[in-house]
């Protein structure tokens, strides 16, 4: 089977690059899938967790935003503002750029810029911590019939 040759940029340079069986990420239309033999494509990325899969397990990333193309080769370029491994999001640190960026959201005086840059941080935030929200329930262990946690 072909694989996918993902690429992930950065501003601070490749941040990953590997064979893929998919990858799944959040565009302005939406979350797609995308696996070998996918259509040439060029979108917009949304703040969002990508996730990669390869023969190797599961990759878990957050991405700020940005582009992806799909090139007909299998060939996948994610260029990206910002991408982290979704296990190191630091909570407390999400929380706080949320509230930042509501506090300075409610201020009269914000010139456009200003704004929308404080717009986009509060998405990415909101992003972020989803993002962890997800990993916590995911890691539950599930209880068992007798009402205790199974180890």
């Amino acid at each position: 089977m072909a694989l996918l040759q993902l690429q992930l940029v950065t501003p601070g340079g490749t941040g990953l690059q590997t064979e893929a069986k998919s990858v799944s990420i959040m565009t302005s239309e939406g979350q797609i899938t995308i696996l070998p033999e996918h259509a040439p494509l060029v979108a917009v990325l949304h703040p969002g967790e990508m996730i990669v899969k390869t023969d190797k397990g599961t990759q878990e990333l957050h991405i700020a935003g940005g582009f992806v193309h799909v090139e007909p080769n299998n060939k996948v370029t994610v260029l990206a503002d910002e991408a982290e491994h979704s296990h190191v999001l630091d909570e407390a640190h999400a929380q706080a750029a949320k509230k930042r960026a509501e506090e300075l959201l409610s201020q009269s005086n914000l010139s456009d810029e200003e704004y929308a840059k404080a717009a986009a941080t509060l998405e990415i935030s909101l992003s972020k911590l989803r993002t962890i929200r997800r990993r916590a329930h995911h890691s539950r262990k599930p209880i068992t019939s007798e009402g205790v946690l199974h180890e």
